[in-house]
Order: C-alpha cells, then structure tokens, then sequence
C-alpha cells in the first residue's frame, strides 16, 4: 500500500532535490580540500609571540609600535648582525602589513623570500650562535672593527709584538680593502706643486 498523503514530486522538484544535493555534495568536497590543504601545506612558518630570532646582517630595523604611536618619531629597533630579539605581541601588531598580512615576521622561516625582497638574508630563527662577528668582511662594521683592530696593533712600543699584533688583525680579518681613491705624489723640489695620479 501507498501512502497517499505524500505529495508525489513533479520533474521540476526533482530536478531541484538533485541539484540541492549536488550542491550540498560540493559544499563537503570543498570544505575538505581546505581542511587538507590548510593541514599538509601552512607554507612557510610565521615567527610568533616568544620566538627569538636574530640578526646576520646590520641595517633591519624592526617596528616597535603602531605608527599611530609614534610621538617624536618612529618607534622602531635597528639591529646589528647578532642582535637577537623575542618576539613581542607589539612586533606582530606593528608588523602587519594593510592586508593585515604578518609582514617580516612571515619571512623569518622562508630564506629564499628574504633573498627575493631584500637581495640577502637579514633575520634567522633562534638565538646567535656563540662567536658570531658582528661584521661580515666587506661591509662598513667590518672596516671600523679592522681599523680599531689595526691601530691597538700598531701602538706597541716593541717591533716584535707590534709585527705579531698585526699579523693576528690580518689573520682574523683579512686583507685591507682596495683604496679607490687617487694619491697623490710629490716629485722634485719645493717649488714644484704634487700632482695626483
């Protein structure tokens, strides 16, 4: 027997039972697409909350507050190459870019991101390794720390260890870097002026 209170479905109320459920199939199919991909692939790791990181090169200089609370300036930090710094809620607020995206705390885990938007990389996760120079040769830390090196070298009053003081700045740092600049040199008498070559 049939049960004849039941409305019997015409084709158009078919047609829309199936398309609500092949709407409801998609909805299920998506939402676990999401669900896996935001579980396998998170893409490079954001920096967060009580995280050090640190420096390997000098010139970054970190936001410290919102621009809205920059009273006489911007709140920011520049750091040097060894700098370490933990991770602040005030870092992650004042990093935030106007999408509202992390900014530099994204890229702290992603080294080929650095490369591309600074040319290098300036920050790594985790503390400074011990003995970690402040310079890297070549740059202007590493000529001031040559220069300062040089010249307590040079004031000793004994040849011998004046010799092994230098010797020792130029094991530790290298050569002097090539002069540009032109010299000039006096030849012949003193009426004669120096010219530069």
């Amino acid at each position: 027997m049939t049960d004849s209170s039941a409305p019997a479905q015409t084709p158009a109320r078919q047609r829309l039972e199936a398309a609500r459920a092949q709407a409801a199939d998609l909805a299920d199919r998506r939402a676990a697409t999401i669900t896996d991909a935001a579980t396998t692939d998170d893409g490079p790791r954001v920096a967060q909350v009580g995280e050090t990181v640190h420096a390997v090169r000098s010139g970054f200089s970190v936001p410290q507050s919102l621009p809205t609370e920059w009273i006489g300036g911007p709140g920011v930090l520049p750091l040097t190459r060894g700098d370490e710094l933990v991770i602040t809620q005030r870092h992650v607020d004042a990093a935030r870019d106007r999408l509202g995206g992390p900014g530099w705390l994204g890229l702290v885990h992603d080294a080929e991101a650095q490369r591309r938007r600074w040319g290098h990389v300036v920050l790594v996760p985790g503390p400074a390794p011990a003995g970690l120079e402040r310079w890297i040769r070549g740059d202007r830390d590493w000529s001031d720390a040559r220069e300062r090196a040089m010249l307590a070298a040079t004031d000793h009053s004994d040849p011998v260890e004046r010799a092994d003081a230098v010797a020792a700045v130029n094991a530790k740092f290298g050569a002097p870097p090539e002069s540009n600049s032109s010299r000039t040199v006096y030849r012949g008498d003193a009426g004669d002026l120096p010219r530069s070559r």
